[in-house]
């Protein structure tokens, strides 16, 4: 038997899509994780003691001063890697949710001009 699907709740839609799209944010967790675990592995800014960089650094404005040395971005690194962990999941849900809200208010108005989304229900 085939309905119509006239007209789509446009805070319900916006409510599943964020909790579906936080869900599928989860997925991306744990290589965030590896990310972090590995930080502390990476050379301390090693590009800043080679000397074309030195002579770019020593040739910039003194009003924006630039470490030449930064021996702790293994730590930044992994800080901003556990704070992704955290934002990036509720980014994305609230993403969704918006994006839910706006996809069904558009549905809505045109399936009135077009007619709905035909499915075959048993």
């Amino acid at each position: 038997m085939l309905r119509k699907i006239k007209r789509i709740a446009p805070l319900q839609c916006g409510i599943v899509l964020g909790a579906l799209y936080g869900l599928i944010s989860l997925i991306f967790v744990p290589f965030i994780l590896l990310f972090v675990m590995m930080a502390p592995k990476f050379p301390a800014a090693s590009t800043f003691q080679q000397p074309a960089v030195q002579q770019q650094i020593s040739a910039m404005p003194q009003q924006m001063p630039m470490p030449a040395y930064a021996p702790h971005m293994g730590g930044i690194l992994a800080g901003a890697g556990l704070a992704m962990v955290i934002i990036f999941p509720v980014m994305y849900a609230v993403m969704g949710f918006i994006g839910g809200i706006i996809a069904a208010f558009i549905y809505n108005i045109v399936a009135k001009m077009v007619g709905g989304i035909q499915v075959e229900v048993e």
